[in-house]
């Protein structure tokens, strides 16, 4: 081999194994380049847009819905590209002290409406609450605002029920997904998660399904898909009372 081309070829392999980033192959063939001094950042090198994964971002509400023994607290979470858990504290001081049950909130870079109904409490009784996420990135916590109980009688509900059915109408970019949500007898929002993993990371868009106590079916459109790729979608709900996720299912879109 000539000695001139050894030398290029060996300069080329320095330089790839001193790079900066190593690049993430999907079915589509467009690589992403993951940057290794910041692994939080995901490049689509098709369309060069750069994307800053990180800790979640939290609101608290200051609205609130408070009963004689319970109060409907609200914020919203944007899990800010990683799988991203949320919660609520409370307590009778500042320094809270009691912590809700835990629900997940997908992985998007959207921020999600995060009610949560709080039962067990004193009436006329000042508390302090505020909500909290955590994913891989970092915990963080939402402003602390207070509230007081009082006399209301209160109302009576469960979150909504979800289940993610089988997605139809497939082809190479598009897919519609599809799922049934019983409110429950609450004002209930649902939409889907999706992704290239379980972890998904997308979002379509909010729709409501009212407040009635049965099952109904369900569907979004989701486009600008990759050919012959397999892709995970869930379905989500929640009204005053939670947010409930359905079951992950998958599907392959198909080939151009």
């Amino acid at each position: 081999m000539n000695k001139n081309l050894i030398i290029i070829l060996s300069i080329v392999g320095i330089i790839a194994l001193a790079g900066i980033g190593y690049a993430i192959w999907n079915a589509s063939d467009n690589p992403q380049v993951v940057n290794q001094e910041n692994p939080g950042t995901t490049t689509n090198t098709a369309n060069t847009n750069t994307i800053q994964a990180g800790a979640p971002i939290v609101q608290t509400d200051s609205t609130t819905a408070p009963y004689i023994s319970t109060v409907v607290v609200n914020g919203t979470v944007n899990p800010n590209g990683a799988a991203t858990t949320y919660w609520y504290e409370y307590g009778e001081t500042s320094a809270l002290g009691t912590q809700s049950s835990n629900y997940l909130v997908g992985s998007g870079y959207t921020a999600i409406y995060t009610p949560a109904y709080i039962i067990g409490l004193k009436s006329n009784t000042n508390y302090y609450f505020r909500l909290g996420a955590k994913n891989i990135f970092g915990t963080v916590n939402g402003t602390t605002h207070s509230f007081k109980t009082n006399t209301t009688p209160s109302p009576i509900g469960t979150a909504p029920v979800t289940t993610t059915n089988a997605a139809t109408n497939i082809s190479s970019t598009n897919a519609d997904v599809r799922g049934q949500v019983n409110p429950k007898g609450s004002e209930t929002t649902f939409w889907f998660e999706y992704g290239l993993t379980a972890e998904l990371g997308a979002v379509t868009g909010f729709q409501l399904a009212g407040s009635g106590n049965a099952l109904l079916p369900i569907s979004a459109l989701i486009s600008n898909l990759q050919p012959f790729t397999k892709y995970y979608f869930r379905l989500n709900a929640n009204n005053q009372f939670g947010t409930t996720n359905g079951e992950i299912m998958n599907f392959t879109t198909k080939k151009k």
